[in-house]
């Protein structure tokens, strides 16, 4: 039996929805009072406790309903249509879990309400965003109530998003039998709300809005954050119901919001797209374009996405499917390290690269050129690179950029235009710190993502020790500058052999006296001399070897320890990549290293000869190294990492 005094009914889809919905339900607290008001949650089957959380939450207030669909449906249509048969208020409200009301317009509207006089009432929307701050969305210019039906109808479509946020006459909808299409998970609302703008008879607009969107608030499982090819067919399918619809009412929804909504589905499908299109999702596009190319055609579209449409119009689904991959350009000096994942890059993007002869040495022409084509900008190393392009006023690409550490030293972190850098990676939690406080860069820009390692690309090492070799065969990756410890395996070295041990250090890296800066340093040059004289007083000629560079995928598997004995690193990647190849690493504590390795690879100065032999021992070694080879598998791969980088990438385009 109706409630008869009951106002509105506010329906709320939820799924998954906890550590989303905290904001929502605080912001219905000023609601629950009010004795014209219900509110009504159906959950669309959550694996997660959405359902019993909200049961108990609510368990004791007679004007809230907790309704649950015994499977789960997909999309919000189906608990929507489910909220309205279950509605006893004069009007509905559709309020998504991860908004939050806004109970003081809501309260003001309610004897307003009561009259039941209007069908629909629209309102602008309040975002929130990263940046903590807050504006309004969909506001409707120019807006009069004396003003015509078709010109109310116009405004709206021309300026609001159309989304199923109205509050809307629940008889309308008895009466007309609206409801929201359960065929699609993409452009559910416009089709309803297009439907009910037509239906009704009298339009309104608060100027307030009647609830709050928060950018902060990601939704994992919302569906335009993983767009399949029926998705992408929706978004057309979904505008061509919209055009016919409203074109009864003699508005075009294609000539008044056809820019925005094609803009909006070709950004969001560029960055979100999962697999390949269908040919029945793409006619269902092409037929859409070639329908309404008249109007089309005159919009100001981009040139990106009007050669998107071209392609569309002309049926050429290759070319289509080309112009929808996301442009990257990488750009540095010594890009080493992005070179180890472009391969896995290049399988979510179109991929330029920009090679820099030094931190501010570069082609300018190639640079600019690169930048108009790119969507976004990857940085390795925040260098005059960062600055170069964040000052290009003809780029609007946002900008990424990976720092690794010996830029913390530099000056260039304190150039750079911070508007159009939209993203950091640091490799290692205390580069993070140290990129943070010395640039007062804000941490939540920050994403924590480690160097990649080729893990399938290494030699592994024998999993048993030559029996017949008592021979102790260890590594260190490079030996300059002094930073890097040499003194110390020197030492470790000597220590062995004083104890009876046959050792075997191979040095690989430039010598000292390759590197000019390093050997024209009179500190450094002292510190390697002081070293090498070492070596000869204490007879360690035959125990130390010197290689220069070598081809370490395959070299690594031909000892038994890495040493690691540096002042301090970013987060040393030959030691990511030695235990790739089974090989057990020794890391000294520096500064961070115990946020960048596992715990059982640290080892305190005065205990790493102690180490050594304990590793002679074949059980306690593979135990170590299946420990090494399982977290480089876990953390550090090459496709885990460039998933991590791909996220970042695409996150700094919304």
């Amino acid at each position: 039996m109706l409630n008869k005094h009951l106002v509105l009914s506010l329906v709320i889809p939820t799924y998954n929805s906890i550590g989303k919905f905290e904001r929502m339900l605080n912001s219905l607290i000023p609601l629950l009072q009010e004795s014209r008001i219900e509110i009504i949650f159906v959950d669309d089957c959550s694996k997660d406790d959405t359902y019993s959380v909200l049961k108990t939450t609510f368990a004791e207030s007679r004007s809230v309903q907790v309704l649950r669909l015994d499977n789960n449906s997909g999309s919000a249509s189906t608990p929507r249509n489910i909220g309205i048969e279950n509605a006893q208020g004069s009007y509905v409200f559709f309020l998504d879990s991860d908004d939050s009301i806004q109970p003081k317009t809501i309260l003001s509207l309610l004897d307003e309400l009561s009259n039941e006089s209007v069908d629909i009432y629209r309102a602008p929307i309040l975002i929130s965003d990263n940046n903590s701050r807050q504006f309004l969305v969909d506001v409707v210019p120019h807006w009069r109530n004396d003003l015509k039906y078709r010109e109310k109808l116009a405004l709206i479509v021309k300026h609001q998003g159309m989304t199923a946020s109205s509050i809307i006459r629940r008889s309308l909808l008895v009466e007309t039998r609206i409801r929201f299409p359960t065929d699609r998970r993409i452009g559910e609302d416009i089709s309803f709300i297009a439907q009910v703008l037509v239906a009704s008879k009298t339009i309104n607009y608060c100027e307030q809005p009647f609830r709050e969107y928060s950018k902060n608030n990601v939704n994992a499982n919302s569906v335009t954050q993983s767009l399949r090819s029926s998705d992408f067919g929706d978004f057309f399918r979904s505008w061509q119901f919209c055009e016919k619809t409203l074109s009864a009412a003699g508005v075009s929804f294609v000539e008044l919001h056809g820019l925005h909504a094609v803009n909006y589905a070709m950004h969001q499908y560029l960055l979100f797209q999962t697999g390949a299109i269908d040919q029945h999702d793409f006619l269902d596009a092409v037929h859409f374009v070639r329908n309404n190319w008249k109007i089309l055609s005159k919009l100001p579209f981009g040139q990106r996405v009007r050669e998107q449409l071209v392609a569309l119009k002309k049926k050429n689904l290759h070319l289509f499917e080309n112009l929808m991959r996301l442009r990257v350009l990488a750009a540095g000096y010594d890009l080493k390290f992005f070179n180890e994942i472009a391969s896995a890059l290049a399988s979510n993007f179109d991929i330029k690269v920009d090679n820099w002869d030094g931190h501010t040495q570069h082609n300018p022409s190639r640079s600019r050129e690169l930048a108009r084509w790119a969507d976004v900008i990857f940085c390795e190393w925040l260098h005059g690179n960062v600055e170069w392009f964040s000052k290009l006023k003809e780029s609007k690409a946002p900008i990424v950029v990976r720092c690794h550490r010996h830029e913390a030293l530099s000056p260039f972190g304190e150039r750079f235009d911070r508007r159009k850098v939209k993203a950091f990676i640091a490799i290692s939690p205390h580069g993070l710190d140290d990129f943070s406080e010395r640039f007062a860069i804000p941490r939540r820009l920050f994403s924590l993502i480690p160097n990649a390692v080729d893990v399938s690309g290494f030699e592994v090492r024998s999993v048993a020790r030559d029996k017949n070799s008592s021979l102790l065969r260890l590594l260190m990756v490079g030996l300059a500058p002094k930073l890097k410890g040499l003194h110390r395996a020197v030492q470790v070295v000597d220590a062995l052999k004083q104890r009876g041990e046959n050792v075997l250090l191979t040095v690989y890296g430039k010598s000292p006296d390759e590197i000019s800066w390093v050997w024209n340093n009179s500190d450094e040059r002292n510190y390697f001399e002081s070293v090498f004289r070492y070596i000869d007083s204490h007879g360690l000629r035959d125990n130390i070897e010197f290689v220069g560079w070598a081809n370490l995928k395959t070299a690594y598997a031909q000892h038994d320890i890495l040493l690691s004995l540096s002042d301090f690193e970013g987060c040393q990647v030959a030691v990511l990549e030695a235990m790739a190849a089974g090989v057990v690493p020794i890391v000294r504590p520096w500064r961070g290293a115990k946020e960048c390795y596992p715990s059982e690879f640290i080892v305190d100065d005065d205990a790493v000869v102690n180490r050594v032999l304990q590793l002679k021992d074949e059980v306690y070694y593979d135990s170590m190294a299946s420990i090494a080879v399982k977290y480089v598998r876990e953390t550090c791969d090459i496709g885990i990492v460039a998933e991590q980088i791909s996220a970042v990438i695409k996150s700094s385009l919304l």
